[in-house]
C-alpha cells in the first residue's frame, strides 16, 4: 500500500507542478494590465474605457459602499451604505443614503438619508446596509440587510 500511495502523491505533485509552470509561461506571454489603452476583446471594458477621475459618489467625512442604481426619467438614483469615516469598524452602524446624477457614472450629489437603524427589537436595530433598488409592477422596492443589536 505504501508504494501505491507514494506513486499517487508523486503523480499529484508532478501534475500540480506542470499546471503551475504552464500558468507561469502563459502569464509571461500575456501580463495582466487592468487599465490599459490597448484594444481588448472584452466588449464591456472597451465600451466603458478608463475609470472617470471625477465620477462616482463621494461624501466628505463618510465611507460609502455597495451602491444600487436605478434610472427614473432622466435621473439616476444611487442608494448606498454610509457611515462616518472616524472609525472604519463602525460599518456595523451604517445607514442608507440616496444620491442623484444625470450621468450613470456620476458625479452623484447627496440627496438625503433613506434608512437609519431603528431602535428596539428590529432586524436592523444596529445597522442598515447593502441596499438594492428594484422596480416591479409599477412600484419601487428598496431592500436592505439589517444588523440587529
Amino acid at each position: 500500500m505504501m508504494k501505491k500511495t507514494t506513486t499517487l502523491a508523486l503523480a499529484g505533485f508532478i501534475s500540480a507542478a506542470a499546471i503551475f509552470f504552464a500558468l507561469q509561461a502563459n502569464a509571461a506571454e500575456k501580463a495582466f494590465h487592468p487599465y490599459t489603452t490597448e484594444p481588448t476583446d472584452n466588449p464591456l471594458k472597451a465600451k466603458m474605457g478608463l475609470p472617470l477621475r471625477d465620477g462616482g459618489f463621494q461624501r466628505e467625512g463618510f465611507h460609502l459602499w455597495d451602491p444600487s442604481i436605478i434610472k427614473v426619467g432622466d435621473t439616476y438614483h444611487m442608494f448606498a451604505s454610509c457611515w462616518t469615516s472616524e472609525n472604519f469598524s463602525a460599518w456595523k452602524t451604517s445607514f442608507i443614503v440616496r444620491a442623484t446624477s444625470k450621468n450613470l457614472l456620476g458625479p452623484y450629489t447627496f440627496a438625503g438619508e433613506v434608512f437609519r437603524p431603528r431602535p428596539g427589537d428590529f432586524f436592523d436595530s444596529e445597522g442598515c446596509h447593502n441596499p438594492k433598488i428594484a422596480f416591479h409592477g409599477g412600484k419601487y422596492y428598496l431592500y436592505h440587510l439589517g444588523i440587529p443589536a
